[in-house]
């Protein structure tokens, strides 16, 4: 029987490997491509870099190795010396290795051993360094082709996907004049009033008709500044939608309409909507970037996702509206009415809401950092997590309101109405709370370090667990009547250095 060892596999290294690259190759796809294709001569011109800089250590070792020996390991001698020397030291300790190792050999044997185990050792020093370098090299070309390729690929792909994108937007034009010829006997109907009834509709039959052209003018990617937008919208169906709008329907015809047809991902970019009826309309996804909607009427609408930023949209009726994952950054919602609104996850950077109607929203996780929420009515509005930080809150209705977990560090409340609000672990750091009203609020587990509090009522306020108060802080609010949770030690030195700031104030007869 052959007992020879059988020679080990490295499948499973090679396996390992191609897994691995598979993995790297979807996250770069998922997160990293967009960006590689942007740095791309960045990558080539590093690598490039990498390459001849290393031929050029390479020959500086070459040529300038004597003073390289002589400066660092301090021979002073010519590098055939030097090598010689190495020779012989490998030489000698081989010698010694066989004499150890092999102490019955014949002579003849170890002879011969010591000859060559040497030119073996040299040889496999040489092969090492040389496949070595021969690997460096072939890495970096490798890389560089396999970027160029990979990049040349996508660019392709991306070629591909806008002439798609081109030809489909060339094939949806068509349907302009199909929605032409429908508008035509929209006015026909309006005109003639087949119901006799004085009421500014249409027939079901044409507004089947306008169903099934929305439908077929869906959503697609087109050029915009020489490159395909984002995401896929439908300026048809915004078109159709500006038409309908300015045929002065009555209530009950819009409310026809709006039932059949969607305008999901309608393109709406700086459309003129002044006072249009959108009640109940599904515009998911549409884009509304800096469309005029004042005085408009969107009640029970849906605009989840839906971006509107910068779009003025001042006095507008949003009550009871979808506005969850809505960009609304830079809005103008001046006197909106955004009651019972759902607006969690929504973006309302550096927004307007001055005056706005805001009771019983709810804008749980929301951004409206920077925004603008002077006299704004918030009453019982949850705004749990949501992030108001550098927010203008000057003179705010929250009574009621839900901010747990709010950041509302930076932000300016002096003057807001917060009785009966829970704030509970909500960042109050470097907020504005002078002459505020924090009657009944709960207070527990927020960070209140350097919160001014100048003037405020904390009458009956809860502050268990309350982070970084301190005692001059507490010293200049006007009460702490019946408030719980303050360390013994803090309330001591408050009642002996102000005892009025725990008695009853006088309060209207409302808040008795």
């Amino acid at each position: 029987m052959n007992d020879a060892p059988k020679t080990r596999s490295n499948n499973h290294k090679l396996i390992i490997g191609l897994l691995a690259g598979l993995l790297l190759g979807i996250l770069i796809t998922m997160y990293v491509l967009d960006y590689l294709l942007i740095t791309t001569p960045v990558l080539i011109t590093v690598l490039v870099t990498i390459f001849f800089l290393a031929i050029i250590i390479l020959l500086l070792l070459t040529w300038f190795r004597e003073r390289l020996l002589k400066k660092y390991l301090g021979f002073d001698m010519p590098i055939d010396t030097v090598a010689k020397e190495a020779q012989e030291t490998v030489t000698l300790v081989s010698g010694r290795a066989v004499e150890t190792f092999f102490p019955l050999m014949e002579q003849e044997k170890k002879r011969q051993l010591k000859t060559f185990t040497p030119r073996i050792i040299n040889y496999l020093l040489w092969a090492n360094l040389r496949n070595w370098g021969l690997r460096f090299t072939i890495t970096i070309f490798a890389a560089i082709g396999g970027l160029l390729g990979a990049i040349l690929l996508y660019n392709q792909n991306r070629l591909i996907d806008t002439q798609v994108n081109l030809e489909e937007a060339n094939r949806r034009s068509s349907l302009i004049f199909l929605m032409s010829n429908i508008m035509d006997k929209v006015d026909e109907e309006l005109k003639e009033d087949p119901n006799n009834d004085k009421v500014r509709n249409i027939s079901p039959q044409l507004i089947g008709r306008i169903a099934a052209l929305s439908q077929a003018m869906r959503p697609y990617r087109y050029l915009q500044d020489g490159q395909l937008i984002d995401k896929p919208l439908s300026p048809e169906r915004g078109q159709l939608l500006t038409a309908l709008v300015r045929s002065k329907f009555d209530s009950s015809g819009y409310a026809d309409i709006y039932k059949a047809v969607r305008f999901e991902r309608a393109d709406l970019q700086r459309a003129q909507l002044k006072s249009a009826y959108l009640n109940e309309t599904d515009l998911r996804d549409a884009d509304l970037r800096g469309a005029d909607l004042r005085d408009a009427t969107l009640s029970g609408a849906t605009l989840r996702d839906a971006t509107l930023r910068d779009a003025t949209l001042s006095t507008a009726n949003f009550r009871r509206a979808d506005l969850i994952r809505a960009n609304l950054n830079g809005a103008d919602l001046n006197g909106a009415d955004l009651s019972k609104t759902a607006l969690s996850d929504a973006t309302l950077r550096d927004a307007y809401l001055r005056g706005a109607n805001l009771r019983d929203a709810v804008l749980r996780d929301a951004v409206l950092r920077d925004a603008i929420l002077s006299e704004t009515y918030l009453s019982r509005a949850d705004l749990s997590g949501a992030d108001l930080s550098g927010t203008y809150l000057s003179k705010a209705d929250l009574r009621g309101t839900y901010l747990s977990r709010a950041d509302l560090s930076g932000a300016d409340l002096s003057r807001t109405d917060l009785s009966k609000a829970n704030l509970n672990g909500a960042d109050l750091s470097r907020t504005a709370l002078s002459a505020a009203m924090l009657i009944e609020t709960d207070l527990s587990g927020a960070d209140l370090s350097k919160a001014n509090l100048n003037g405020a009522d904390l009458s009956k306020t809860n502050f268990s667990n309350v982070k970084n108060i301190t005692f001059e802080q507490l010293l200049i609010v006007i009460s702490l009547y019946e408030c719980k949770g303050l360390p013994n030690a803090l309330v001591a030195r408050l009642k002996a250095a102000k005892p009025e700031l725990f008695e009853k104030p006088s309060w209207p007869e409302e808040l008795d």
